[in-house]
């Protein structure tokens, strides 16, 4: 009974969601302004529609619930979603660095699909990792934007604490979902409120003013903070994959992601097929093929993510390094080494970041 008054509210918010999306996009279709992005929000309604069937039928019986259903259908419906508000932002920010964060976001939820059931959390954490980061871009790009932006970033911090609870396996997932269904609900409708405030500007017509210097080192350090954490997940989800799908190519009979010593493994058995050292390689060398990449094809803020992902990679593989037989000295250098990378990025990617956005003298 408990659940059938879960489906019912979440089927009302969520075709609540639909129709006032749907309305405010066929009233921005008509504008000049908003025509452009009227589309996306419409599209994200439909999202919410998608989400409303399945409450509706779970209501009535007509399917049986699952939760790990119910995951794989609200991380497909979170990804979609990031992605449609990136466009959004971007059309707001025209800030051609979040470029480079949806192409990482893309490489590392693609390195993810392979065990969709196991990292179904994880690909709605980096979700929503993408959203805060997007949303914490457009504060420092207009200060029109500034009350947008920081609806955005509690939206998804919300998120990121409640899909944080489930990886714990705290809480029911379909009752978190629907609080920030509800969360949600309120944060669109606040979102196209003030948007509607505020025609959407040319590079040239974005509005920045000084602000307090505290305030702007504290918001510089939330994004390096999320940042580094974005690209650590997405590092993991393509070293992972490198492991899995050397297996897969093999046709090894036995292959899965598993979470073990507060660190992510992949359980691999291949009944003498191949030798375990090309797995192991498959690993090793799919994030440090996609650094070389990007070091050499990219600008400065792409070679910074280069140095950033070799570095994570490098205190990722000591498991492997391990199994292949080297020293603990050895494998404490590499450590060392990756360390040594990860500080260089960091340093190097947080002065981009001022020199690209603080408006302090003396700073640019």
């Amino acid at each position: 009974m408990e659940m059938k008054i879960l489906f019912l509210l979440n089927f009302i918010i969520s075709l609540g969601i639909f129709i006032f999306l749907s309305v405010k996009s066929f009233l921005f279709y008509k504008t000049k302004d908003y025509h452009k992005i009227s589309f996306y929000f419409f599209v994200i309604g439909l999202l919410y529609l998608f989400l409303s069937l399945f409450s509706f039928v779970w209501f009535f019986g007509f399917l049986n619930y699952s939760p790990e259903d119910f995951l794989f259908l609200y991380s497909f419906l979170i990804v979609f979603q990031s992605l449609l508000f990136f466009r959004i932002i971007y059309f707001m920010s025209l800030h051609k660095k979040l470029l480079y964060l949806l192409m990482f976001y893309l490489i590392g939820v693609g390195s993810m699909l392979y065990s969709f059931s196991t990292f179904a959390n994880f690909i709605i954490i980096i979700s929503f990792l993408l959203m805060f980061l997007f949303f914490m871009d457009l504060i420092f790009r207009d200060d029109n934007y500034q009350a947008l932006g920081y609806f955005g970033m509690f939206y998804s911090i919300l998120g990121l604490s409640f899909e944080t609870l489930l990886i714990f396996q705290i809480g029911n997932v379909y009752l978190l979902n629907l609080l920030l269904n509800l969360v949600f609900c309120f944060f669109i409708f606040i979102f196209i409120k003030d948007l509607q405030k505020i025609p959407l500007v040319s590079k040239e017509d974005l509005n920045k003013g000084p602000r307090p210097p505290f305030l702007v080192i504290l918001g510089h350090l939330f994004f390096i903070i999320i940042f580094v954490n974005f690209i650590f997940i997405g590092t993991i989800g393509i070293h992972e994959f490198g492991h899995f799908s050397i297996s897969k190519f093999y046709n090894c009979d036995y292959r899965k992601i598993v979470y073990e010593d507060d660190f992510f493994r992949t359980e691999v058995l291949c009944d003498g097929k191949i030798d375990n050292s090309l797995v192991l390689l498959g690993g090793i060398l799919a994030p440090f093929l996609l650094a070389i990449l990007l070091f050499f094809i990219g600008g400065k803020f792409m070679k910074e993510m280069a140095f950033l992902l070799s570095g994570f990679n490098f205190l990722a593989i000591a498991k492997d390094l391990q199994d292949f037989g080297l020293s603990q000295n050895l494998i404490f250098a590499v450590l060392l080494l990756g360390g040594s990378f990860l500080i260089y990025g960091i340093i190097i990617i947080s002065k981009l970041r001022i020199e690209d956005e603080v408006y302090l003298p003396g700073f640019n």
